[in-house]
């Protein structure tokens, strides 16, 4: 397959999922007054981009007001999380109020005393983590922080409040020596601004620390593929990446998806001339040895930290997310409240959760075999959902009608849709210029937006689940396309 091919491949195939998503987001927003004046004000917005990029984009050095000004950026930021999340009542629910809710309840009747296998004796916080390890590493932070703060959940906004700042200096690092002055207060501004983060900040979960690892992931790769030092020095990015993929881990299951992205885009790089063989083989064999080691030891360390609060076994339920993600109703239409049905059953049947799991397997085999013909049309119906809408986060805000502010912003919340679309359009722009020159980071970022768009589409899906490609790989890519739309010669006032 000769390196056009492989560059063409790549283009149709993201250019389509990009541009469907925005389709798919516009597409469920109201005509209105609201709606159109939200596509005005984001029309400006473009036009003032424009404008600010009317000179060249050369990489001057950053001086101490630009300093100033990213630092104001973040504050910013912060203050404007702050005012959403104590005047538009934000109401965390459901699986965001239960890391709180179950410390109230350990503080209010001791911890468990007793180790119990039998679900029936299991209540449902036993039953929740147990089931999803994942909350239940995010459960045990909460724990730790709530053992030094009182029991709120105004902490884990804080939490979150420190997780974006811990983000956002990686994107600084990672971006001051890949793009303009310019460009790079524009990616901040998105970090700091974008409506959607702004809202999703109120919530507790643990996609928040997602996202800040995968952050971190972003700038490890940027070092392990520019790195110059001679020595066992030049290993240690590598290192660090491996433990961070291993870490994430912990939240996500990623780690497969970025080996994955990680050797594409070595291939890729290679069939450039842009990474020596030698190198790319000692950087895979470094990572590979200490992903595995790092990943085995985190893993039986949370699981066994996990135990310890709640006393019963941590469970693999992967059964359970086969059936969400591929369960099929009479009409021949995916929905997951058929798998829901027959989990239920299974729990309620079996003795302990590990036989319910076990007893699952085969239906989740015979789920997917059955409906082979249906794949398709179930892949696109869980994409759809992936990207129906982007004022979702608008839902968890408590309002009687008595508080105006609240009732203005409910009005324009289409604004969110519209600005999501623009970033999709904005991402494409890089694609050509990205394969042209082969930059390492903008290769890196694309392949995993859509590798994780896949990875989602693949397996059980909800439509915030898109928060963390938004807020890692396609801001990255938003950076990079509003740098080469900077280059275009129609830029009125632009020096070339």
């Amino acid at each position: 397959m000769t390196k056009k091919t492989i560059n063409g491949f790549y283009i149709v195939v993201f250019t389509i999922i990009a541009y469907y998503g925005a389709l798919c987001e516009m597409k469920n927003l109201r005509i209105s007054t609201s709606l159109f004046l939200s596509i005005v004000f984001v029309i400006l917005c473009c036009i003032l981009a424009v404008y600010y990029f009317r000179k060249d984009r050369t990489k001057e050095d950053i001086s101490r007001t630009d300093y100033i000004i990213i630092v104001g950026i973040l504050i910013l930021g912060i203050l404007f999380r702050a005012v959403c999340y104590y005047f538009l009542n934000v109401a965390p629910f459901s699986d965001f109020a239960m890391p709180t809710e179950f410390c109230k309840f350990l503080q209010e009747n001791g911890p468990y005393t007793e180790y119990v296998i039998r679900t029936k004796e299991l209540d449902h916080f036993q039953r929740y983590y147990s089931l999803y390890p994942a909350w239940g590493s995010y459960m045990l932070i909460a724990r730790t922080l709530f053992h030094i703060f009182p029991i709120n959940a105004d902490v884990l906004f804080y939490l979150n409040l420190f997780l974006l700042i811990v983000t956002y200096s990686c994107f600084f690092f990672l971006l001051r020596e890949t793009v303009s002055k310019k460009c790079l207060k524009i990616t901040l501004l998105f970090v700091s601004f974008f409506p959607h983060a702004i809202l999703w900040s109120s919530i507790a979960t643990p996609d928040h620390i997602t996202v800040m690892i995968l952050s971190v992931i972003l700038l490890l790769w940027g070092k392990c593929v520019t790195i110059k030092s001679e020595g066992w020095g030049k290993y240690v990015p590598v290192i660090l990446l491996a433990f961070a993929a291993a870490l994430v881990n912990l939240f996500k299951p990623l780690s497969v998806l970025l080996l994955l992205v990680m050797i594409c885009s070595l291939i890729l790089l290679l069939a450039n001339h842009e990474m020596h063989i030698k190198k790319t083989a000692w950087l895979l064999f470094v990572y590979g040895g200490v992903f595995f080691v790092s990943n085995s030891f985190l893993s039986h360390v949370n699981e066994r930290l996990i135990s310890d609060v709640i006393q019963t076994d941590v469970q693999q339920a992967t059964p359970f997310y086969i059936l969400w993600g591929y369960s099929v109703n009479e009409e021949g239409i995916w929905d997951d409240q058929v798998a829901s049905e027959l989990i239920n059953e299974a729990l309620e049947k079996q003795e302990t959760l590990a036989e319910s799991i076990q007893s699952l397997e085969g239906a989740a085999k015979e789920m997917v075999t059955e409906h082979v013909k249906e794949l398709p049309a179930i892949w696109l119906r869980k994409f759809q959902i992936l990207f129906y809408s982007d004022t979702y986060p608008c839902d968890w805000i408590r309002t009687d009608g008595s508080n105006m502010w609240i009732d203005l912003f409910l009005r324009y919340k289409e604004c969110l849709g519209v600005l999501f679309s623009v970033l999709n359009i904005a991402s494409l722009c890089i694609l050509p210029f990205s394969l042209r020159r082969r930059d390492a980071l903008t290769l890196f970022s694309s392949l995993g937006w859509l590798g994780y768009i896949l990875f989602l589409v693949a397996a059980s899906i909800q439509t915030r689940y898109r928060f963390i490609p938004l807020m890692t790989f396609q801001i990255i890519l938003t950076a990079a396309g509003i740098e080469e739309i900077s280059c275009c010669k129609w830029i009125p006032g632009r020096k070339s």
